[in-house]
Formats: C-alpha cells, sequence, structure tokens
C-alpha cells in the first residue's frame, strides 16, 4: 500500500508559472496524492483565478495573509494529512513520476530527501551540497550522484512526518526576504540524526521567474535590512563563533558590493537623463 503524500507549495504573486507547477502537481502518477496551495497572493489576474477554480476540487486552496515561506510552509505542514511531505516552489516544472520518486527514497530509509534542482544558468556538479564550518556551502543540489547531505534547499525537499512531529517546523522569524529558513531547519534536522540523502532521481527544473514570488517585493536583497538578520540570525543559531566573525566580514563586503552596484546603477540613469550642459 503506497503512503500518502502531501505536496506543499507557497506562493506569492505567481500566475502563469503558478498554475504551470499546479498541473504538473495535478498530473502525477501518484496514486494518493493531497496539494495543499498556500497562496498569499492578494488577488490573482483573471486566467490565473479561472485556472485555480477549475483545479479546485483536487487541490486544498488555502488563502493566507502572510510573508514569506516560513509560515506558509508551517501553515501547509499543519494543514497535511500525509506520512510522507513534499515542499516545492511555485515556478517549477516536474514530471509526472517525480512525486514517485521522492517516495522511493524515502522509502529506501532516507527521513530527509534533497531532490535535484535544475536551473537554465547553472551547471551541475560532481558532489551534492554540503554546508561547511565556514559557512561555505560545497557542491550542489544539481548533482547527478546520491549522496550524504546536511542542508536542504526549500523549493525540491520531501520529509517523513515523524521529523516534523520531533523537531517542528520552520522558524517563523526568518521573513521577507526568504534567507536560509530552509538552511536552518535541514541542520535542525541533521543536528537531531536524521538521515538526510540527496537524490538526482526526483529532479525538477527550478525557473527563477523574474517576477512574483517570495521577495519580490525586494529590489535588492542585499539591500535590505531583514536579509542581513536572516544571515546573522542563521550563522548565531547554527555555526561555531569563529564561523560567525569570519562570516560577518563576509557580509560587510557582500553589503558594500550591493551598494556600489546600486549607485552604479543610478549614475547610468542620470548620465543618460540629462543632457550636457544642465
Amino acid at each position: 500500500m503506497s503512503a500518502r503524500v502531501s505536496l506543499i507549495i507557497p506562493t506569492f504573486n505567481r500566475e502563469e508559472v503558478l498554475a504551470a507547477s499546479i498541473q504538473d502537481a495535478v498530473n502525477s502518477k501518484y496514486p494518493d496524492l493531497e496539494i495543499i496551495v498556500v497562496d498569499q497572493t492578494p488577488t490573482h489576474k483573471p486566467q490565473t483565478e479561472e485556472f485555480l477554480q477549475s483545479v479546485a476540487s483536487k487541490i486544498i486552496w488555502l488563502r493566507e495573509k502572510c510573508e514569506g515561506v516560513a509560515r506558509p510552509r508551517n501553515i501547509g505542514l499543519r494543514q497535511a494529512f500525509g506520512s510522507y511531505i513534499i515542499f516545492v516552489d511555485d515556478d517549477v516544472r516536474f514530471d509526472e513520476n517525480f512525486v514517485g520518486n521522492h517516495v522511493k527514497v524515502l522509502d529506501s530509509g532516507a527521513d530527509v530527501v534533497q531532490g535535484r534542482i535544475i536551473e537554465a544558468k547553472a551547471g551541475p556538479t560532481d558532489r551534492p551540497q554540503w554546508m561547511g564550518f565556514w559557512i561555505r556551502i560545497s557542491g550542489s543540489n544539481d548533482c547527478p550522484v546520491a549522496g550524504p547531505t546536511n542542508t536542504i534547499t526549500g523549493c525540491n525537499f520531501s520529509l517523513k512526518r515523524a521529523v516534523y512531529d520531533r523537531i517542528g517546523g520552520f522558524d517563523e522569524r526568518f521573513s521577507n526576504p526568504a534567507v536560509f529558513e530552509d538552511g536552518d531547519w535541514g541542520m535542525r534536522a541533521y543536528a537531531t540524526g536524521f538521515n538526510m540523502r540527496y537524490s538526482p532521481e526526483p529532479a525538477l527544473h527550478h525557473l527563477r521567474a523574474g517576477t512574483g514570488g517570495v521577495d519580490s517585493s525586494v529590489t535588492e536583497q542585499r539591500l535590505s535590512e531583514n536579509y542581513y538578520f536572516c544571515c546573522f540570525m542563521y550563522a548565531y543559531k547554527r555555526h561555531h563563533w569563529l564561523a560567525v566573525l569570519r562570516y560577518t566580514t563576509r557580509l560587510y563586503i557582500r553589503g558594500a558590493k550591493a551598494a556600489i552596484r546600486m549607485i552604479r546603477r543610478a549614475r547610468a540613469r542620470a548620465k543618460v537623463g540629462i543632457a550636457p550642459g544642465f
């Protein structure tokens, strides 16, 4: 008998790509699947609203007023009835065997599964993603071989309900822009001793849509105070003080570079917009 699976899709200000992501979920061949869409969008385009109404009998569509992805993920977790739970973003595409491939790895003994994430501007690496002591990631989640991991990326991962029952959901202090709320949860699961595996089989394409998404209200993430709040909170919660000290220097440099880019863009716009002599 197949395990019941809950597929959770948090969404904010997505339109066509959201409809495509939900349609892929609806097309799944997995026999016992509930699809939970936690929708933070105040008003959709008419065609998106029409699509959502057309699949309303096939999904659980929750309209929520919240921010970021940590809280909507927790809302989805509280709603879910599955013994296995899968999270995907609202701008992904996957095939009809995607859910079954996650189930296969969970059935084999994994407690948390990081699936493969394929993106147009990034190529594959030779080893799965791993968060190191110095708060630096090696490898990636676009890797053709399976292996251990100690962190997760939120747009494609799964877990057994027993993990959620033991360590709880996502820390909702990680809010917009969404940074490290997934890595924080993953390292919490790893520190608790759960078997975390990367597998290339449950693969999806992450479109990184240019509009909408949980960060759509932030023009430049690295010029947002909350971006650095999330980075520091993750560092203080999960890493050694020596690593945090070194990471602090990196964040100062990162912020300075972001400010310089902003100033250069503003200067270039001014040069174009004002004729010589004025």
